[in-house]
């Protein structure tokens, strides 16, 4: 079972994760559609849901695994699109 919570994505919230037991998905809230995917063996993942093409409730959401880089959190944070 997939288990979504809603976060402030930051170096505090990471060092704060609590332990998952089933893989959870920590989504930012300030930034949507941007989240943390942890998985019961400790390892994460940063990620990006969106629908694709002109968007909309009719299209299916896609999800999106960046690499994990400090970089890429400060420019998201900024608004640029990596």
């Amino acid at each position: 079972m997939k288990i979504n919570m809603k976060i402030k994505i930051g170096r505090r919230a990471l060092s704060a994760l609590p332990a998952v037991t089933s893989p959870t998905v920590f989504y930012d809230t300030d930034l949507t559609g941007f989240g943390l995917k942890a998985s019961p063996t400790g390892a994460l993942s940063y990620i990006v849901e969106y629908r694709p093409g002109a968007g909309g409730r009719s299209v299916s959401k896609r999800r999106m695994r960046l690499p994990r880089h400090r970089w890429i959190v400060r420019a998201v944070r900024f608004g640029s699109c990596p």
